[in-house]
């Protein structure tokens, strides 16, 4: 670079780099590449959306599947479907909460998970375990949110 060029891009010492003499380059080129993120992860959260809407059959195994109460139906009048994430604290292969998930589109309602941590007193209940308890439910919230 010559002499010329870096006294045109950089501030005498001592004294604040006026407007002209910033460089807002790497402003745009960090705005571009956020841009292109978004784009690029933008067409799988439309794609994940329009699945969690669509009424067609889920693969579901039946098997998994027990009714406690009486009935099959949601009651009308119903404002959503509660999923209680007790034991799997996941979203992948987790057949309750994928069960939840199909009433609550079926019946076109919104799907709440709820997560009740109890804290027995017990030698494996340590603090580094609901650390990583903790952290595994902050990825489930975000995979939940798409």
């Amino acid at each position: 670079m010559s002499d010329r060029k870096r006294k045109a891009t950089s501030a005498p010492a001592g004294k604040k780099p006026t407007a002209k003499q910033q460089k807002l380059v790497p402003l745009k080129e960090e705005k571009k590449k956020e841009e292109k993120k978004e784009r690029a992860g933008g067409w799988l959260q439309e794609k994940l959306k329009q699945r969690r809407t669509e009424k067609k059959e889920m693969k579901f195994n039946k098997k998994r599947l027990r009714f406690v109460s009486d009935t099959e139906k949601i009651k009308q009048g119903s404002e959503g479907v509660l999923y209680w994430m007790s034991r799997d604290h996941r979203v992948q292969d987790n057949w309750a909460l994928i069960r939840a998930q199909q009433l609550a589109v079926k019946e076109n309602l919104p799907l709440h998970v709820c997560v009740c941590l109890v804290v027995p007193k017990s030698e494996l209940s340590t603090l580094r375990h609901y650390s990583f308890m903790l952290k595994g439910l902050k990825e489930v919230a975000k995979v939940l949110t798409l």
